[in-house]
């Protein structure tokens, strides 16, 4: 099994990402922005649970989580995954294929709900996801 480690890092004064409105969960999934950043992070921490570790010793997740203001209309939030399981080659999925395969679709599920996504591998891995969004003051 893989331990997680989780650091977030907010700076005073920067706006927070939605959340559905006032009252609404953190985990709001009828709020987009919160529902594409859970997709995304809940299938690349998956793909590395799963597919970077498979038939090694249990490793490390290391998360980084950060929200910034980028400028008076928008913001950004940076999600950081590093791991020290196997490293993939990430070319081979630029092109969506024809048909559905049963595997191999996690990197276009990640970008079709993220800005960016950038991998770099290790060790240590690291992937780094972005989602913006707009501030509301």
């Amino acid at each position: 099994a893989t331990t997680p480690t989780t650091r977030a890092r907010k700076t005073h004064g920067e706006p927070s990402p939605p959340t559905g409105g006032p009252g609404a969960g953190a985990a709001d999934l009828a709020d987009p922005f919160a529902m594409a950043v859970i997709s995304a992070f809940s299938e690349a921490f998956n793909n590395v649970a799963l597919h970077g570790y498979r038939g090694m010793p249990p490793g490390r997740i290391d998360l980084e989580i950060v929200g910034e203001r980028t400028g008076d209309a928008a913001g950004t939030l940076t999600i950081r995954l590093r791991d020290t399981g196997r490293t993939f080659d990430p070319s081979g999925y630029d092109v969506p294929p024809d048909e559905l395969p049963e595997r191999g679709m996690g990197l276009f599920i990640m970008r079709s709900f993220l800005d960016e996504l950038r991998y770099e591998p290790g060790p240590p891995n690291l992937l780094v996801m972005v989602k913006r969004w707009p501030v509301t003051e």
